[in-house]
């Protein structure tokens, strides 16, 4: 059969579609084949960066927590001067390993920011402490103003925005040798529940020229990259300080002059805070050894001898009494033998991990009092906080664990224990604070409790059902109602419980938030029994049914 021409045009163009087409599928193939190797080196890379966080930070732990135990003992001058010393040395290795973490977490997109409330002018005190002691040093001066204009509480990555300003707080001390270091918050632009704050360092220091300000804020780069260079670091700070801010809803920038000083500022774009907050308004500094928790057991789980050791000097410093478990199994034993205050509980054991002991633990007190779980983990990954979570944890520190971080949170999570051996319900103080209170005629307290009682049942049944229709923005929602009305009548210990729900719920493990709503309300149960007993006024009506 012979082909007309327009024949042979339409087979030359089914030939060349077929060609075509046969080239996509091969270069789909390859795109394929090139993103799973792609994919599977970001795993291997993931994997690696978290075994060597791992491995880095076991030993990193024992050397930098028994320094801090070393410098709260008696030592002559030279001696503290050497355990300083070596203690600067062993948070600059610390700082290293974060920036490299951290600019693996934004690299591979699993930077994730948390969203609590948090007072603001703690937060900016807190990244001031951190660098006090090195600036006064140096004799320099170190002021912070906060404008009125600034809202006290706001909701957000507290931890984060303190990371960025401790960043530049620490340029700002390293590159002055003369003169102030200063911080200055206020409040640029607000639209409706969200409000965009700018914070500045300045510093008297060396300035930066022109042409090095433009590279600052890139990987791996500094102003003085000179094998003679004065100062050290990674080059990662600045670069990581601008991706956060960026990820918070803002920007970054710097103003400097050669000579004459420094200025780093950032925007960000945070939410107010849910309910009123304020500053503690004063220095946080470490409990007294004497006072502080005395009578608080804690079970310390931790399988490396060394970090055992770091950890009971810690505690035993701090005033609490400590036993030791050497792997999960043994903490699920010991937490059924007895009560603690607080569990911290390490992630990677032999025999059982911490996430299954915390889990086996979790499911054996159902309907029982809760004991706060705190993981210890040396890993310090994109997931590793939501995982102990989800396995049941409440709070969450990464090693090497400091004296003023491991206060803070056994702070906010344990519970004392009275002499029965049983968790106490209510905080003595505030109780005693109420009462004093309505019998001054300040305060309606008999209908506050009672309208607290009427309402809380209802609010944990919610959370409950909002667990099993998947709506895990009411749960949190209804959770962390509970827990700011807990904590303002004393129920601490059931706050601290409806917040480790909220950050379930947060989280997005609604089995895990459904699994929790027996042990929730048998701890309201109790709370319940006590409020009637501290005030007798409180309608005497049964309100748990």
């Amino acid at each position: 059969m012979v082909m007309d021409g327009h024949d042979a045009e339409i087979a030359a163009l089914r030939q060349e579609l077929d060609e075509t087409n046969a080239g996509l599928i091969v270069l789909h193939r390859e795109l394929t084949s090139a993103q799973a190797a792609a994919e599977e080196a970001t795993r291997a890379k993931s994997a690696f960066l978290a075994n060597m966080s791992h491995e880095i930070r076991t030993p990193l732990n024992g050397v930098i927590g028994m320094i801090e135990l070393m410098l709260s003992t008696d030592l002559d001058a030279e001696q503290q001067h050497y355990a300083e010393t070596a203690r600067a040395s062993g948070d600059a290795l610390l700082t290293v390993i974060n920036d490299i973490l951290d600019f693996s977490k934004i690299e591979a997109g699993k930077m994730d920011l948390e969203l609590v409330d948090f007072a603001l002018e703690d937060t900016v005190r807190e990244a001031v402490e951190v660098v006090a002691v090195r600036a006064g040093a140096k004799g320099l001066e170190l002021s912070t103003l906060v404008e009125p204009g600034a809202p006290a509480g706001v909701r957000g990555d507290p931890g984060r925005v303190r990371q960025v300003l401790l960043n530049l707080l620490s340029n700002a001390v390293k590159f002055t040798d003369k003169g102030r270091v200063m911080v200055h918050v206020e409040a640029v632009s607000a639209d409706g529940d969200e409000v965009t704050l700018r914070f500045e360092v300045s510093d008297t220091g060396i300035g930066i020229a022109p042409v090095d300000q433009a590279r600052l804020f890139e990987s791996f780069s500094q102003a003085d990259a000179s094998t003679t260079r004065k100062y050290g670091g990674t080059g990662l700070g600045l670069a990581i300080s601008k991706q956060l801010v960026e990820l918070m809803g803002g920007s970054m920038g710097v103003d400097s002059e050669v000579g004459r000083g420094t200025t780093f500022w950032f925007t960000v774009r945070l939410a107010r805070a849910a309910a009123p907050l304020s500053s503690t308004n004063g220095a946080r500094g470490l409990p007294d050894a004497e006072t502080a928790a005395t009578g608080t057991r804690v079970l310390v789980v931790e399988d490396n001898v060394v970090n055992q050791q770091v950890a009971v000097g810690m505690l035993e410093r701090l005033g609490y009494i400590v036993d030791v478990a050497n792997n999960g199994r043994e903490a699920v034993d010991a937490v059924a033998a007895r009560r603690y205050g607080a569990v911290l509980m390490d992630c990677q054991m032999p025999e059982m991990d911490g996430y299954k002991a915390t889990a086996e633990i979790r499911r054996r007190e159902a309907g029982r009092a809760h004991v706060a779980i705190i993981a210890m983990t040396a890993s310090a990954m994109s997931g590793d906080e939501e995982r102990a979570l989800a396995a049941g944890m409440d709070g969450y520190v990464t090693k090497p664990v400091k004296l003023g971080e491991l206060s803070r949170v056994l702070n906010q999570w344990a519970r004392d224990v009275d002499e029965s051996g049983e968790p106490e319900v209510l905080d003595a103080a505030m109780i005693a604070d109420l009462q004093e209170l309505s019998a001054g005629r300040h305060l309606e307290i008999d209908a506050i409790v009672a309208r607290f009682l009427a309402g809380a049942p209802a609010k944990v049944d919610a959370i409950g059902s909002a667990a099993v229709a998947g709506d895990a923005d009411a749960a949190g929602r209804v959770a962390h109602e509970l827990a700011g009305s807990s904590a303002t009548l004393g129920a601490l210990a059931f706050g601290k419980l409806c917040s480790h729900v909220e950050g379930l719920a947060r989280a997005g493990d609604l089995d895990a938030v459904a699994e929790s709503v027996p042990a929730t309300r048998g701890e309201l149960e109790r709370v319940e029994a006590a409020l009637r007993a501290a005030f007798p006024g409180v309608l005497q009506s049964s309100v748990m049914g």
